[in-house]
């Protein structure tokens, strides 16, 4: 019975070292798919297949440390070179981000985790197609609104379901009430997309207070607008930095927050901001008041690395309040 323990250890061993081999295997080859994925080049001189075999060389030579009854890695044991720079170039890719569900403050990503990030959603963004909707005569545009040349709906209309950059080469000298049908939309105060910003999700606008809201200057013109493509009220994810070039703090914020201040947001000013998915809607003052900004994953891809990239019309990097768009 003696003689059979240690020949029992060594098979325990062996299943063990066996089963570690196997999830090394999964885990190596996983993170060459991905470098493939993202297009990154890896940092290691060595290719995911070189370290692939490098990493199998070291656990078949501790299976054959196990199968003889040696316990490898035991204290005093140096592990192979191969075995340490596959160590060493697994660690790297660890992402040193822990993303706060409910406005928590978290320790900043390292530049390269993010770019990473970055990188794979824009893969996934380019082959995102402009959403649908079906009707009784097949698939029709999701995005439809009306335009009115006077208030309430008065006075000549048009229907768009595509952006428009100067609404005078319609005929219109100007926007003064809106119906929304469907599909969130983004209206300017000026033509070619410029000037202040007012969101448009579904709804009726019947004068111009109605989407405007309560900005720090009296505006009555809109005269261009677009459809927001990547509006998702349900998976719409951005983070938030306290400074430019997403420096400093940060928060993860996936709901709607009508006072960062009152959630724990450091002070009354952004300084850059990443939408991982979906579009926001920041206004300047609490309570969604005040000057809008129009954030979405797919302008910048998803990059304001300065509140000068908001928009044309921001004069500050006051945000108090952030909602998601509704589409």
């Amino acid at each position: 019975m003696g003689g059979e323990e240690p020949h029992s250890e060594a098979l325990s061993l062996r299943s063990r070292w066996e089963q570690i081999s196997a999830a090394c295997q999964v885990l190596i080859e996983w993170r060459a798919h991905f470098l493939i994925r993202v297009g990154r080049v890896s940092h290691s001189a060595e290719s995911p297949d070189t370290q692939i075999r490098s990493l199998a060389t070291a656990v078949s030579a501790a299976l054959s440390q196990a199968s003889t009854g040696h316990t490898p890695y035991r204290t005093g044991h140096t592990p192979s070179t191969a075995s340490q720079e596959v160590q060493q170039g697994e660690e790297s890719q660890i992402p040193t981000k822990l993303y706060a569900k409910q406005g928590r403050r978290v320790p900043l990503a390292s530049s390269s985790t993010r770019d990473d990030l970055g990188k794979m959603q824009r893969v996934t963004k380019a082959h995102m197609a402009p959403p649908m909707m079906m009707t009784g005569m097949g698939m029709a545009p999701f995005f439809k609104m009306t335009v009115f040349e006077q208030e309430h709906f008065q006075g000549r209309c048009q229907e768009f379901t595509a952006e428009c950059c100067n609404i005078q080469d319609c005929g219109f000298d100007n926007i003064r009430s809106v119906r929304v049908e469907s599909g969130a939309w983004v209206g300017f105060e000026h033509h070619d997309f410029q000037g202040q910003q007012f969101v448009l999700e579904r709804g009726e606008y019947p004068h111009w207070d109605a989407y405007s809201g309560n900005l720090s200057y009296h505006v009555e013109r809109m005269m261009s607008f677009r459809p927001i493509y990547c509006a998702s009220h349900q998976s719409s994810r951005m983070m938030i930095f306290e400074k430019e070039n997403f420096l400093g703090r940060s928060v993860e914020l996936c709901d709607d927050y009508p006072s960062l201040q009152a959630m724990g947001w450091c002070n009354n000013e952004v300084g850059s901001m990443h939408v991982q998915c979906g579009a926001f809607v920041c206004y300047q003052y609490p309570g969604y008041r005040g000057q809008q900004y129009i954030m979405e994953c797919e302008r910048h891809s998803g990059d304001y690395q300065h509140w000068r990239n908001w928009g044309s019309h921001c004069q500050t990097p006051q945000i108090q309040s952030i909602r998601r768009i509704q589409h």
